[in-house]
């Protein structure tokens, strides 16, 4: 997709309250979105969050929402059978960056959110590496 600006970041954080993990928003800052063979990460296009597609993190996250993804994760990638990849930005240093799966449209009180990644930074270089090894 491209480079996005800070000020779409922080308002992408607005909407969504939250604040991203050092490594998605340096993701964000450089690529925006990416599009990597088959492998799609979940990233910023623009400031319509209302009007999108699945490699709109925050439009994807805030549709999700309604059907109870819990407020602290965002939705970083998809595995293409319902299981969502969820960055958890929540304050709480111990679980902040890491990546759990997510199962839409199972209800919030069955998910258990299975930690994949211990980061987001990890997640991308596998994602990529296996999409190289095809």
């Amino acid at each position: 997709m491209g480079p996005r600006k800070r000020s779409l970041v922080r308002k992408a954080e607005s909407v969504l309250d939250l604040t991203f993990p050092t490594g998605y928003c340096q993701f964000l800052l450089e690529f925006g979105a990416g599009h990597f063979r088959s492998r799609e990460i979940s990233g910023l296009i623009n400031d319509n969050f209302e009007e999108s597609s699945a490699i709109d993190a925050i439009w994807y996250t805030l549709n999700e929402r309604k059907t109870g993804l819990l407020p602290q994760f965002v939705i970083v990638a998809t595995q293409g059978d319902g299981w969502l990849y969820c960055l958890d930005c929540s304050n709480d240093e111990k679980l902040r960056n890491r990546v759990v799966g997510y199962y839409s449209p199972a209800p919030s009180e069955i998910q258990t959110y299975e930690v994949l990644w211990p980061s987001f930074e990890d997640m991308f270089y596998e994602l990529i590496r296996e999409t190289l090894n095809r």
